[in-house]
C-alpha cells in the first residue's frame, strides 16, 4: 500500500476505464462507454488528486482508492477499483482499511460512496463490509438516468478490521 504517484496515472486510468466498461455496460449506453468515457477518465487521471484527498495504490496498480475528503456530505469514496484478475484476494478490503486509517488520522469518523443499484456484486461486498444502504434514488450520469444508492459507514473501525493484518 502506498500513496498514488504521477507515474501511476496511466495504469490507474486504464484500470478505471476497464472496470467502468465491465461494470456499467448494462446501465450506461455503449456509446457513452466508448470514447466519451475514455476521454473523461483520461482527463480525470491526467493529474494527481490534491491534498487533502486520499489517493492510494496497492501493488503495481492492482487496485486504487480515491477519497474526496472535502465533500459537503463528508468523506466520499469516489473510486475503489481492483483489477479484475486480482479480485477476490482481499485487495479491496486492504484498500478500505487503509482509507479508514487515514481518515481517522485526519480526524474523520465516517465515509460514504455511491453505487449503481444494478451493481449487485459491489453492493453485496459493501454490505459484507458493514455499509448501510440508503433507498434508491435517480442519478444522472452523462445525461442518462440511473438508479443508485448511497452506502455509508459510520464506524471506520469496522473497515480497519477488514485488513487481515489488523488482528496481528
Amino acid at each position: 500500500m502506498r500513496a498514488m504517484t504521477s507515474e501511476d496515472l496511466p495504469a490507474i486510468a486504464a484500470l478505471h476505464l476497464a472496470n467502468w466498461r465491465d461494470s456499467y455496460g448494462g446501465s450506461l449506453s455503449a456509446e457513452f462507454l466508448g470514447q466519451p468515457v475514455a476521454d473523461e477518465i483520461a482527463r480525470r487521471w491526467s493529474v494527481l488528486p490534491r491534498d487533502p484527498d486520499i489517493a492510494l495504490v496497492v501493488g503495481e496498480v492492482d487496485g486504487f482508492a480515491l477519497v474526496r475528503t472535502q465533500d459537503p456530505d463528508g468523506p466520499l469514496l469516489e473510486s475503489l477499483h481492483v483489477r479484475q484478475s486480482a479480485r477476490g484476494g482481499g485487495l479491496g478490503r486492504v484498500l478500505m482499511a487503509a482509507v479508514a486509517r487515514q481518515l481517522i488520522a485526519a480526524g474523520y469518523d465516517n465515509l460514504w460512496l455511491e453505487v449503481f443499484d444494478a451493481n449487485g456484486a459491489a453492493r453485496a461486498v459493501y454490505r459484507r463490509w458493514g455499509g448501510i444502504e440508503t433507498p434508491v434514488f435517480t442519478d444522472v450520469i452523462a445525461g442518462q438516468n440511473v438508479q443508485a444508492r448511497k452506502v455509508r459507514w459510520h464506524d471506520l473501525a469496522q473497515l480497519i478490521a477488514l485488513d487481515p493484518q489488523h488482528a496481528q
